[in-house]
């Protein structure tokens, strides 16, 4: 308020936002690649000083140190989102499908890119006009498609508007690295196309057999040496390096066979790894000597070491495993890889109790040991001589039967309802990728789940049991299956 002196914080903040938001303008308006690089990391550095502000007061050997104030900043952050996701929901009607810690991304329902931008633009400006200044929600990016793959990593099919009032799209990743020192570049671009793939194709079969096709390749020696190429710099003397480092070791090969010309400190070395025994840095080699004497070049260490782990952690949310990119030829089921069968047998509830019907065996909450339920009854363990609690075990054991129902339930295959096209999973844009219907249901053995949940639920009643909301939700989600 005015009867309120502005401190010295807000004042060079507020210089700092004013700079920050016209090197974003001028960057938005830049149609050069090169400068607009420039400005995005100027507007890049002075976010991430305004951000040390609150790490500076939440620090205890800091000058301005005040614990209050940083737990203000954190609970003003987490107000604002909220009353963002309220307003947005709410008034709107539209669904908020990530937050983060000054931004949230909604879902519109609608392909056009204008009336996207002019909903988006509206939103920004009432929720605003709301907020306490100088806060403001700026209206910033629209994704054509999302990929979420955790907090803080994602990727988007981006478009904005260029001045001329054309639009021009890219793709847009956070927390997913796509070029690292350590990669070759074979790596960076099959991790660039498949991102691509996946926020521009909606099957994601198509990626899984572009990865397996490079494998192949790989395999048959059919990948230019050049992708497969990796470069260190040579930061001390071959010799010094404790541990055995590729780039060293073949620094002290080349120094063998040609003296005169041994690379020196500070120059950058580009190695192969190439087959044969003896460890990894051992098998580094010259890329002109693995061509000039035809060496084989090592394709399980490429596969393994360098394609394989980055890819795995995009395709690994969407449910697919380094077994099956590794399996060439005829496409597996999911459900074979987490260990459940395709349909869930459903033991029949007769004379004796439920609990015994369907839990034939618990486990000892202090040996481990498995026991029958008939011994779990009698409230100690016959291995250990602990005493048990049975309606304990029986709540635990509960919630791990419910737990499979539901992995069994996500890895069943959806049917478009419209053409029957029927996909092992969910094809990322939500739509059928043959005929574009929304209308996907999951194509599961109905009466076999019914039967179940009717036992699950029958038994929770009979015995009395607690169990955690977990199970409660998955329960009665189910139970509104048809």
């Amino acid at each position: 308020t005015k009867d309120i002196k502005e401190g010295l914080l807000p004042e060079i903040l507020k210089d700092l936002m004013n700079f920050r938001v016209a090197v974003k303008k001028a960057m938005k308006a830049e149609e050069d690649p090169e400068k607009k690089r420039q400005l995005d990391a100027k507007q890049l550095a002075l976010k991430i000083m305004m951000n040390s502000f609150y790490g500076y007061t939440g620090y205890l050997r800091a000058r301005v140190y005040s614990l209050d104030v940083a737990n203000a900043i954190t609970a003003l952050g987490r107000y604002t989102i909220e009353f963002t996701r309220k307003i947005i929901e709410e008034k709107y009607g539209l669904e908020t499908i990530y937050g983060d810690t000054d931004s949230v991304l909604i879902k519109i329902n609608t392909s056009s890119l204008e009336e996207a931008a002019e909903i988006g633009e509206r939103i920004s400006k009432e929720i605003s006009r709301l907020l306490p200044q100088p806060m403001l929600l700026e209206f910033e990016k629209i994704y054509r498609s999302f990929l979420l793959l955790s907090k803080k990593r994602y990727a988007g099919w981006m478009f904005e508007k260029t001045q001329n009032g054309e639009w021009k799209d890219k793709i847009d990743t956070k927390g997913i690295e796509t070029v690292r020192r350590e990669w070759c570049d074979l790596v960076g671009e099959v991790v660039e196309k498949v991102i691509n793939m996946l926020l521009k194709q909606p099957d994601v079969n198509l990626v899984v057999n572009y990865v397996r096709d490079v494998l192949q390749k790989l395999k048959q020696g059919k990948i230019p040496i050049e992708k497969l190429i990796m470069t260190r710099t040579l930061s001390k003397s071959p010799k010094a390096y404790k541990a055995k480092q590729p780039h060293a070791y073949l620094a002290l090969k080349l120094a063998k066979r040609s003296p005169g010309s041994a690379p020196t400190i500070g120059e950058r070395i580009p190695f192969v790894i190439v087959k044969g025994k003896g460890l990894i840095a051992e098998r580094a080699e010259d890329p002109k000597y693995v061509q000039e004497n035809n060496l084989e070049i090592d394709a399980n260490y490429y596969i393994e070491k360098q394609l394989l782990p980055p890819i795995e952690r995009i395709l690994k949310p969407l449910g697919i495993t380094r077994q099956e990119l590794l399996t060439i030829g005829k496409q597996r089921e999911l459900t074979k890889f987490v260990g459940f069968e395709e349909k869930a047998e459903v033991k029949p509830v007769e004379s004796t109790s439920t609990s015994k019907a369907i839990l034939e065996e618990v486990v000892c909450p202090h040996c481990k040991n498995t026991l029958s339920f008939k011994d779990a009854e009698k409230r100690f363990c016959p291995h250990c001589f602990s005493e048990i609690d049975p309606k304990q075990l029986l709540e635990n054991a509960l919630d791990v039967e419910i737990y499979k129902l539901f992995s069994i339930f996500l890895t069943q295959p959806l049917i478009c309802m419209n053409c029957k096209s029927s996909f092992r999973r969910p094809p990322l844009s939500g739509k059928c990728p043959k005929c574009g219907s929304d209308n996907l249901v999951v194509q599961i053995d109905s009466l076999s789940f019914k039967e179940k949940i009717k036992t699950f639920e029958h038994l929770i009643n009979e015995e009395g049991l607690t169990l955690p909301k977990r199970s409660l939700e998955i329960l009665k989600t189910y139970s509104i299956i048809p």
